[in-house]
């Protein structure tokens, strides 16, 4: 009996000694954020014509227009050992939330929830890398090309680590779709190098963007992205520099590789398309003291002049050659930090509509540019502990005239369904304003104006558009925890 009392009394003391380890085995974190907004917009399709089309039909002008909506994403991330082993749980309330709007879910019941981020990290043993796996933002160095903003939050495994003290690597796969049977497999690679010293950072960086075709053998009337093979590399290189109160931002990539058209499930015979752009962006800022900062921002890539039989990647191009930039995952990988109706990111991340929108600053050919040449004066003042008010002035340039359009691929652009532009490459000026309250540690409102000065980039020869001004007003209230 006393053996039974005794080995009862250890196992107590046992369990007694190693609960608390147990318990702080896995720390647990919640954080996240409520957000709320409002918009108002006016001509967001940049057409300003009577509101009737060529019949006397009467058509929509996206004249001002409101909404609200709302976001809320909590999150759980679990740490063991010391943070060796890291792993995190997002959820995303997307059910839309437009208050009351006619039809929507938020008016008359629940709404849906999925997930928006999941991943598993941990160190791996004896070294100082670390590997991560799941459902995540996958980025480049600079953060523009290849950007943190929700469109590349995929799945996908990656390796990133410490080589010395100085130098710092980072290799990762994501997949966009998984083909399985049909091998339609859509990747994108990436293999970055970092290195830092006082005053300087430089990351050089190789993304290889595969998207095997469809194989189904279906032949169709034309091309489109998922009949069509990517294989293209893209080198680029970021460097960061800070010369006392002067930070200056450079990013150059160059691309080369194909479209292939050629799979055996196009029914046009297409000729592959070789894809030769480039994209150079400059940030820099100067620190003038007493709260304020002034920033001069470049954005530069170049367009295509070709006539063909559409807009976009996939149009045919007579000489073979894009030379306008083709961005990585499918071209819609880009989120460039630059005026805000064209690239949603500076201010807030609210998607007007606007026709000419292009978050890379590359363009389609069309409505949305044919590369792009802008210019970017900026301000930001801290004009009281806890407000902040910044603004930029933006000069908008298409790098080429819009494309003109030969629908039926007969060398001409007279028949039906052919289009003529002008060879204005001005799209306009933008003037962007926010003023910012952290009413609250972690809770701020922002109220963001944004207005493009339309130029006649566009305007087609029959005089059927008339490009007008486009403005949006945005109100946010944002709870991060």
């Amino acid at each position: 009996m006393r053996k039974i009392l005794m080995a009862l009394a250890v196992m107590v003391v046992a369990i007694a000694v190693s609960a608390p380890h147990f318990a702080s085995a896995a720390s647990t974190k919640v954080s996240g954020f409520w957000r709320f907004r409002g918009i108002t917009q006016d001509n967001d399709d940049r057409d300003d014509t009577n509101g009737q089309n060529a019949t006397g039909t009467a058509v929509v002008q996206n004249d001002a227009r409101q909404r609200s909506d709302a976001l809320i994403r909590p999150r759980w991330t679990f740490k063991s050992l010391k943070g060796k082993i890291v792993a995190l749980y997002e959820l995303d309330f997307n059910g839309g939330f437009n208050f009351a709007r006619a039809g929507n879910a938020s008016s008359t019941g629940r709404q849906t929830v999925g997930t928006n981020r999941y991943i598993l990290d941990f160190a791996v043993p004896g070294t100082k890398v670390r590997f991560r796996i799941g459902k995540t933002d996958w980025i480049s160095p600079d953060k523009e090309i290849i950007a943190s903003s929700g469109q590349n939050r995929v799945g996908g495994w990656g390796l990133r680590g410490k080589l010395s003290k100085s130098l710092a690597f980072e290799l990762w796969n994501s997949q966009t779709t998984d083909g399985d049977a049909s091998a339609s497999d859509d990747n994108d690679y990436l293999a970055s190098l970092t290195w830092t010293s006082p005053g300087l950072k430089i990351s050089p960086y190789v993304i290889w963007e595969k998207y095997n075709a469809a194989t189904t053998n279906v032949a169709i009337a034309a091309p489109v992205a998922d009949t069509t093979e990517r294989d293209i590399w893209f080198y680029g290189v970021t460097a960061d520099a800070k010369f006392g109160k002067v930070t200056v931002k450079v990013t150059g990539v160059m691309e080369d590789g194909t479209l292939d058209f050629g799979r055996g499930v196009n029914a046009t015979g297409r000729v592959d398309t070789d894809i030769q752009g480039y994209i150079l962006l400059l940030r820099s800022w100067l620190d003038l003291g007493s709260g304020l900062k002034v920033g001069f921002f470049g954005h530069f890539t170049p367009g295509d002049d070709d006539v063909t039989n559409q807009v976009g990647d996939l149009g045919v191009q007579p000489d073979g050659k894009l030379t306008r930039f083709v961005a990585p995952r499918n071209g819609s990988s880009c989120r460039l930090t630059g005026p805000q109706l064209f690239t949603r990111r500076r201010y807030n991340s609210v998607a007007s509509g606007l026709t000419a929108e292009s978050q890379c600053l590359n363009g389609d050919g069309g409505a949305r540019m044919n590369g792009a040449q802008v210019y970017e004066l900026l301000f930001k003042y801290k004009a009281a502990k806890n407000i902040t008010i910044s603004g930029n002035y933006s000069l908008i340039r298409s790098a080429a005239a819009r494309s003109n359009i030969d629908a039926n691929n007969d060398g001409d652009v007279t028949d039906a369904g052919d289009s003529t532009f002008g060879d204005s490459k001005n799209v306009g000026n933008e003037l962007d304003l926010a003023v910012r309250w952290d009413i609250y540690k972690g809770l701020r409102t922002i109220i963001s104006y944004a207005h493009l000065f339309a130029g006649d980039y566009g305007k087609d020869t029959t005089a059927t558009r008339d490009p007008d001004d486009t403005w949006m007003l945005v109100w946010e209230l944002t709870h991060a925890f």
